[in-house]
């Protein structure tokens, strides 16, 4: 009576068990890979953070040109000055008090105003030669306008550096495309991960069905009397093994869906599945064929070939940089010298005094020792940059070659894991008659399932494995973005 209950009791335990596993199965949200990558491109904060540097770069990409505006400058000064008389008798004291101010304005850059305030207090000694001086009003106005030629750094060298900016902002793009597409191999590469979990669980789910249908074979040849008791005990110590398995799976798929949310930025999800469908047919062209298309395609070999075009601006105005530099500015300035503050002034506007001063800026090449090191330095970098350039094409012919090889190998290890799984069902099958028909023992049915369950894992790891290495294929091709991200 007590083994009857027994055994009734485990039928229930496990009905309950299959029954939650059906029910954690109901409702379950579908994610497919597109999904996953669509989620990955609109939310990562690494891509965000990278187009607000992208956008902050271009604004800047026309700070050079200020460098050849024309620089308008206004200043003035205004003078106070007193003298005691009867200085020839007695000790005396100048005092005098000026406040000058400059106003300049850059064309498209903005204005800047400055003035300073000044005086100075000087003694007579006694015995200087008399001479009256009645207070005076000085006044002084100048406007200068300076433009750089076209000489050197000041002038067409600029040009040069304006070039230079756009160049690198040029680059900004491949350089966010190269990481977007990183980004998304990774989260491609998470989302195959979490299925192959999955899969596991799925196979480890069908593994305990099995267990639990030989069981109740094993159980009813018992009550008949034609099954021997260590018969029963084996077969529920492998329902119990096949249990502990598929918990574990469970943990593992569970894991992994966690670990794909946070990478992806998913919103909270507990209750999903993985869609998909493994692809019977690759239209594959050669290798040959794969690298062409990559040399041209590829995001992170244009970023490349346009860091290198950069540097041979870069050198092109260093060089220009070494030539001698030649600048000229004039200034226009009125003055007024009076007794009369109201004289002074209109002296002053009208032009009073008038005269222009003309000047030259000239600095040899021979002087400027840091250009020719910055000249030296963008060489060494041109040399680098090429070296990265071949060694990249190296490294890609090699990862595409060794990609394509593993796509026709895993194609080849589906066609076998799929002959397997059939053998081994078939086998299962007639081992299974066999022990209901009294011809074989309970452990040749049990190591039967056994090796019909791990030719399903071998077929399963095969065709995602080959998901995997075509999606690393396409990855390495042109990227993942344009066939599974829409609006880039």
């Amino acid at each position: 009576m007590l083994i009857k209950l027994d055994v009734r009791l485990r039928r229930i335990c496990a009905g309950l068990f299959v029954m939650e596993l059906l029910l954690s199965g109901l409702h379950a949200q579908p994610i497919t890979l597109e999904a996953v990558l669509q989620q990955v491109a609109a939310h990562h904060p690494g891509l965000t953070v990278f187009k607000k540097q992208m956008e902050a770069a271009r604004n800047s990409a026309d700070a050079p040109r200020a460098a050849l505006d024309p620089t308008l400058s206004l200043s003035g000064g205004y003078t106070y000055d007193k003298s005691t008389n009867y200085i020839a008798l007695f000790s005396g004291e100048s005092s005098g008090l000026g406040l000058s101010g400059a106003y300049q304005q850059y064309f498209e850059q903005g204005w800047q105003l400055s003035a300073s305030l000044a005086s100075n207090w000087a003694a007579i000694s006694p015995g200087s030669i008399y001479i009256p001086i009645n207070p005076y009003y000085n006044a002084v106005a100048a406007v200068t306008l300076s433009k750089p030629l076209a000489k050197g750094r000041d002038g067409l060298g600029f040009q040069k550096l304006l070039k230079i900016a756009a160049a690198q902002a040029d680059f900004l793009d491949p350089a966010y495309r190269t990481l977007l597409e990183g980004t998304l191999f990774q989260a491609a590469a998470g989302y195959w991960n979490w299925t192959r979990t999955v899969e596991i669980q799925r196979l480890k789910d069908q593994s305990l069905q099995l267990a639990l249908s030989l069981s109740e074979a094993v159980n009813r040849k018992a009550a008949q009397g034609l099954s021997e008791q260590r018969d029963v005990l084996q077969i529920q110590s492998l329902v119990i093994l096949r249990r502990q398995e598929l918990l574990g799976a469970q943990q593992d798929a569970s894991a992994t869906w966690e670990l794909l949310q946070k990478s992806c930025y998913w919103p909270p999800t507990r209750n999903a599945e993985p869609q998909y469908q493994f692809q019977v047919n690759l239209n594959l062209p050669d290798a040959n064929t794969v690298f062409q298309q990559a040399q041209s395609q590829r995001a992170d070999r244009r970023e490349i070939l346009q860091r290198l075009a950069a540097n041979d601006l870069q050198i092109e105005y260093n060089q220009g940089s070494l030539q001698d530099d030649l600048a000229v500015a004039a200034t226009v300035k009125s003055s007024s010298l009076t007794s009369d503050s109201a004289s002074m002034l209109t002296n002053l506007f009208k032009m009073g005094n008038p005269h222009v001063e003309l000047g030259l800026n000239y600095s040899p090449a021979w002087s400027r020792r840091s250009d020719r090191i910055a000249l030296q330095n963008a060489r060494v970098d041109q040399t680098r940059l090429n070296e990265q350039l071949r060694s990249f094409d190296l490294e890609l012919a090699y990862a595409i070659q060794r990609q394509y090889d593993l796509v026709l190998t895993n194609g080849k290890k589906t066609e076998n894991a799929r002959a397997l799984v059939a053998s081994q069902k078939a086998k299962m099958d007639n081992e299974l008659l066999s022990y209901n028909l009294g011809r074989s023992a309970i452990q040749f049915v049990i190591d039967a399932r056994n090796d019909y369950v791990n030719a399903q894992l071998m077929l399963v790891s095969a065709q995602i494995d080959r998901e995997i290495a075509y999606l690393t294929l396409v990855y390495l091709q042109h990227g993942l973005g344009d066939t599974f991200v829409t609006g880039l």
